[in-house]
């Protein structure tokens, strides 16, 4: 399908929309939670603009369904978890990790969007929709692993082993999230990530108390920026991030690298789900078909440095960016791929220890 037929049919469904929205008059508003710096956004030096105003998509729906979007972020699935729960039925639709998305529907905090009122469902892969399993709406995925200063290790970070090693020399920084830093124990020890025994889970605390107690650990964040800065000043040699984070902080500093550790490696799908009890659903599932319009979704995994699961939009980026499609660090390959696991590790025992130990 041509881009100018696609551009048609979408400008066709919004107008037969907002005629039925504002038959009465009023401007409705979506409300959206989402992982913070996860939506394309322009520069805003003098920080005048709100989240809505800076990013061209939501500025381009706004205009396009005449109504406001009301934007939060948030920085981890426990934030998140809380603002949903504190404030029932306020946010209409929330964009998070597939497997976060589990627990929201299983806690009905959040709800499986209606395909049937998607059209643009149809460009997303079966084939990556059926490997996460997730009840959500695929937005984005990617990998987590290892920004380090090239400078800082000459012969560059292989493992977790070496990052974890208490005779590192150099700060390092792990995600806020005590699963995703237990579960880089474990594949480093060789267990199972996802259903490890609680023998496991104590030696992988172990394995990280090591270097809490020689101090190796700096920071316990998923901040973006503060990891970009700490890493370029020097503060930290190295730091666990999400593969587009990482590589929008490469994009501008040529002395640093990113890397999929050897033993095994997060991988994740980020889904669109509308939030129980939201008072815009019709606008909520109009959101999503808009943000899965091929050039909706190309320009998103372009700007972002994550891998679209949209078929159409890949076309797209074979022209508008095709040394992303080409770059291992975005689209694994099959033989890379298969080190990666899901972040699924749900247990009683990780939480407490890892709140003990990154004193959360």
């Amino acid at each position: 399908m041509s881009i100018i037929k696609t551009k048609t049919l979408i400008f066709s469904a919004l107008t037969a929309f907002i005629l039925g929205l504002t038959v009465s008059g009023k401007v409705p508003t979506l409300r959206i939670l989402n992982w913070s710096e996860y939506i394309d956004f322009d520069i805003d030096d003098n920080n005048e603009l709100t989240l809505a105003e800076k990013s061209p998509t939501l500025r381009e729906f706004q205009e396009a369904f005449q109504c406001r979007i009301d934007y939060t972020e948030f920085e981890t699935e426990t934030e998140a978890i809380r603002l949903l729960a504190q404030t029932p039925g306020y946010y209409d639709l929330i964009i998070i990790d597939s497997s976060s998305a589990e627990n929201l529907i299983d806690a009905q905090l959040a709800s499986v969007p209606d395909t049937r009122k998607i059209p643009n469902f149809r460009y997303i892969d079966p084939v990556l929709v059926d490997t996460f399993k997730s009840g959500g709406i695929p937005y984005l995925y990617g990998s987590t692993g290892i920004l380090y200063r090239k400078d800082f290790y000459t012969n560059g970070i292989h493992s977790w082993k070496q990052f974890f090693d208490p005779e590192n020399p150099h700060m390092v920084s792990v995600l806020a999230e005590p699963k995703s830093a237990f579960s880089q124990a474990l594949v480093a020890l060789g267990a199972d990530p996802i259903n490890p025994t609680e023998h496991d889970i104590r030696s992988a605390a172990k394995f990280i108390k090591h270097s809490t107690d020689a101090e190796r650990i700096r920071f316990v964040t998923s901040d973006i920026e503060l990891i970009q800065d700490s890493i370029l000043n020097g503060e930290l040699g190295a730091a666990v991030i999400y593969s587009g984070d990482a590589l929008s902080v490469i994009e501008e500093n040529t002395h640093v690298a990113f890397v999929h550790p050897e033993e095994g490696f997060e991988i994740f799908m980020d889904c669109l789900l509308t939030v129980k009890g939201g008072s815009n659903p019709r606008l909520a599932h109009a959101f999503i078909n808009y943000v899965l319009s091929p050039e909706i979704h190309a320009r998103l995994a372009k700007e972002l440095f994550y891998a679209s699961p949209n078929a159409a939009s890949l076309k797209l980026l074979e022209t508008t960016a095709p040394e992303q499609l080409n770059n291992p660090a975005i689209y694994p390959s099959n033989a890379l791929r298969a080190k990666g696991y899901p972040l699924k590790l749900d247990h009683s025992l990780v939480d407490r220890l890892g709140k003990i130990l990154f004193n959360l």
